[in-house]
């Protein structure tokens, strides 16, 4: 996406998961079955990631959260920079700790998984499970796809070819995805019976075809849904302005024909996030359909081509980026004066 947001409800399921839990863990005290797994799991990965884990109370840890009543570990953040190099890595180290809710491996150089993946399907309690920039590619999905606790899912950058493995997932009650930057090719599936999303990003992607008939609109608990940096033709289907949960659509550097009208987005109030640039853009559109959205903070309408009008009026919010590079304004945008947040690209003409 153009600014920052990917898949922000990763970061906000984690920070609802760990309301209750102890941000440090002093006071309490280490299961020693889980202390040994801390340990060896501490020596699979000392290639990669430096870990200063001494002593007897592993919820002092670094990267290290417990239940701060049980004492059991919930959650462990080994995630790094994408790393140089790879490691095999041995997925029954995990097991010891049953009690695990969330964890991140990412960018850890992890190639594939010594006893596999599917091993962590005993793991009843792990939710949310972060695999981005790993070398893991397809071999892992038929394993993921086992465990049935999971809701969030980071498969960023992991070397999935072909497409989108939406048959695989569908057993699983999965509400947030991250795909982007992958190798997936092919058309967007029909999404609709995957009643439990949240918010999906396959950006990045070399995904074509329209997304006409593919079920977006029955997503009624959508709240993101970035296609960004794809070959997704055709127009978007107008009931994808009635998903009233939607904050953050971003639909950039495609190759749309989207022919707009004022009507488009005028229900969808609840957007953050409203970015179409890069995308040949067609009719007209007026900047008073989105005076309700008090939310609204970024609106990218840029487009490539030179028959988009945009109808300027003052708006009662304030925003924090604004693109309209080569729209045709109807009148002098003097409303960018009250705009005091305000950065962009304003090359319209008039």
């Amino acid at each position: 996406m153009s600014y920052n947001f990917t898949v922000i409800l990763l970061a906000q399921s984690l920070m609802l998961l760990l309301l209750w839990e102890s941000a440090s863990g002093f006071g309490l005290r280490c299961k020693e079955e889980e202390r040994r797994a801390l340990f060896q799991i501490k020596a699979e990965l000392q290639q990669q990631i430096e870990l200063e884990w001494k002593g007897m109370e592993c919820c002092s840890w670094e990267r290290v959260t417990c239940d701060p009543i049980t004492g059991h570990v919930t959650r462990l953040d080994l995630g790094v920079g994408p790393m140089p190099g790879s490691i095999l890595l041995n997925a029954t180290t995990f097991l010891p700790l049953r009690q695990l809710r969330s964890l991140s491996l990412s960018g850890l150089g992890i190639t594939m998984a010594g006893a596999g993946f599917e091993s962590w399907s005993s793991l009843s309690k792990l939710k949310i499970l972060d695999l981005s920039y790993n070398l893991v590619n397809n071999t892992i999905i038929s394993s993921l796809a086992k465990v049935s606790s999971l809701r969030v899912l980071d498969l960023e950058n992991t070397a999935i070819v072909g497409n989108i493995p939406v048959k695989e997932f569908s057993a699983l009650n999965l509400e947030v995805v991250n795909l982007s930057k992958n190798w997936l090719n092919g058309s967007l599936p029909y999404l609709g019976d995957w009643s439990s999303l949240k918010a999906i990003s396959l950006a990045g992607n070399s995904l074509d075809g329209t997304i006409t008939s593919t079920g977006l609109c029955h997503l009624k608990n959508l709240e993101e849904l970035d296609l960004s940096g794809n070959f997704f033709a055709g127009n978007i289907p107008p009931c994808i302005g009635n998903l009233s949960s939607l904050t953050i659509l971003d639909l950039s550097d495609n190759q749309f024909h989207l022919k707009l009208s004022s009507s488009v987005f005028e229900r969808a109030v609840s957007l953050r996030y409203l970015s179409l640039s890069s995308n040949l853009l067609e009719g007209t559109l007026s900047i008073s359909s989105f005076s309700n959205h008090s939310c609204l903070e970024v609106l990218e309408l840029s487009t490539s081509g030179l028959n988009f009008e945009v109808e300027v009026v003052n708006l009662p919010l304030q925003l924090l980026v604004l693109q309209l590079a080569n729209c045709i304004l109807d009148i002098e945008p003097t409303f960018l004066y009250s705009q005091y947040n305000l950065q962009g690209s304003f090359n319209f003409h008039l």
